[in-house]
């Protein structure tokens, strides 16, 4: 607050009194809204002005018209989320059964290889910690290289066959010859 100039008396500074009022009165303490606010400064003669009470009474504020030219903010944020998801929807996320199965054997290869490796490092400079740092890398690097679906792992797709009515759907369940078999 600056000096000499007098200040207002926020809305919520009055709510404390109204509330203490109440408890005084041994009454159940109700929830204070700006209506009561207004009536409680009024009756001090305190000045209170709420930012509801700028508009004349009667009159409810009109919002700002949004330019047809320029979008919102949510109308950009929505594109910006359109364009997102077409990027993320353009990337392939298939994989053939012959990618699968190559980059099942690229995972195990990649593996077994640290495995070996870290031991043998292990052993030699005995220290189990190294062995499982190589380990872990190799496992890291099996991962970069397949799980991503890469266009090694995409070079066989599958041909499906077109979609064809059944001529068998078309009949009537009772046109269809019931097949019984003979006791014996």
């Amino acid at each position: 607050m600056r000096r000499g100039r007098k200040a207002s008396i926020p809305a919520s500074a009055a709510a404390p009194a109204s509330r203490r009022r109440a408890a005084s009165a041994n009454e159940p303490e109700a929830p204070v809204d700006a209506a009561s606010l207004e009536s409680d400064a009024n009756s001090q003669g305190d000045p209170i002005q709420l930012p509801e009470s700028r508009t004349p009474p009667g009159k409810a504020e009109q919002p700002p018209q949004a330019s047809a030219l320029q979008p919102g903010p949510q109308e950009q944020l929505l594109q910006q989320t359109d364009t997102m998801l077409g990027i993320f929807r353009s990337i392939p996320t298939e994989m053939d059964y012959k990618g699968q199965k190559l980059a099942e054997q690229i995972f195990q290869g990649i593996i077994i290889f640290s495995a070996v490796i870290g031991f043998m490092y292990g052993y030699i400079t005995e220290q189990f910690g190294w062995t499982v740092y190589i380990v872990m890398g190799g496992f890291a690097v099996s991962c970069l290289l397949t799980l991503p679906p890469w266009p090694m792992y995409r070079r066989n797709p599958l041909k499906w066959l077109p979609v064809q009515e059944s001529a068998t759907d078309d009949k009537k369940p009772a046109d269809r010859k019931v097949k019984r078999h003979s006791k014996n």
